[in-house]
């Protein structure tokens, strides 16, 4: 009686006395595509009647991308003790970022991830950002969801942030 393109495990949420269902997936959703969904006549209500047509409907998931930064691009007088934050619009792999992330000049640091913000990660730099100097963080596809979708596109700093001359 329900059915959901392309197809996704979940389980039905029935409410005691009510004329409504829901459905909750018990995985993610894909990032960026269209799922269709079709109630068809042969689901029933309490009082025996269908449907005289099957009901339709579709949506489209957000795609996964960049969404802001700290500093955020081309920002100048940087603290040379700044962490750099990253946030993106869907819940990240924490296990993929150190591959996509780069940053240029190299510079080494440590990644950050908050639980209660899992659309965000921070790079805490060690030692501190040079003086004077201009960084640009690169991200890749490799970098991914919960749900196993890439970033699309990769993300560059443009123009990119610029240190102060002091701490």
């Amino acid at each position: 009686a329900f059915s959901i393109s392309p197809a996704i495990e979940g389980i039905f949420l029935l409410s005691q006395g009510s004329m409504n269902f829901g459905f909750r997936p018990t995985s993610y959703f894909a990032s960026n595509t269209r799922y269709a969904v079709t109630i068809s006549t042969v689901m029933k209500s309490k009082g025996g009647g269908s449907l005289p047509t099957p009901y339709t409907f579709s949506f489209t998931t957000q795609p996964f991308e960049f969404r802001s930064s700290s500093p955020f691009a081309g920002e100048t007088n940087v603290s040379r003790v700044k962490i750099i934050t990253v946030e993106f619009s869907e819940f990240i792999d924490t296990g993929t970022v150190r591959n996509a992330f780069r940053i240029s000049p190299e510079i080494a640091g440590e990644f950050n991830f908050v639980s209660y913000f899992p659309y965000r990660f921070q790079f805490n730099p060690a030692p501190l950002l040079e003086p004077n100097t201009t960084y640009t963080v690169t991200l890749t596809s490799d970098l991914k969801t919960w749900g196993g979708s890439p970033l699309s596109p990769p993300y560059t700093s443009s123009p990119a942030a610029r240190t102060s001359t002091s701490t």
